[in-house]
């Protein structure tokens, strides 16, 4: 499994704590997101939010929305490492363990176009 998970270059799939912090991490993340698994491995997946998202509390409600619904997903803009911005669609679904509580959560963001403000900055 891990073979494939490491295979899929196009998508960026993680897994998070509970609270949201990232416990694996792909190739395709890396790609996309600019992150070594060494960079980000613990760290809150906060950090792929632009500061105004994160002043709507975007990270939590995903979190919440997934845990009341069994699912999360929306087309948003994400950061890079770099401080680039793309249109990402994001899918978060609650990994479920014993007596189908949950555990932790997978993340799989498929990357659809630079924003407007990143092709106009790498001009």
């Amino acid at each position: 499994m891990r073979l494939l998970v490491d295979g899929i270059k196009d998508y960026a799939i993680m897994h998070l704590s509970l609270e949201g912090n990232v416990t694996s991490w792909n190739a395709g993340a890396e790609r996309m997101l600019g992150y070594t698994a060494e960079e980000i491995v613990g760290q809150h997946f906060s950090r792929f939010y632009r500061q105004e998202d994160l002043a709507l509390g975007a990270p939590a409600i995903e979190i919440d929305t997934a845990l009341a619904t069994g699912r999360f997903e929306e087309e948003g803009i994400r950061l890079t490492k770099a401080g680039n911005t793309f249109i990402a669609n994001v899918v978060l679904t609650p990994i479920l363990g014993a007596h189908d509580k949950p555990v932790g959560f997978a993340k799989i963001t498929r990357g659809q176009r630079k924003t407007e403000e990143t092709q106009r900055r790498q001009q």
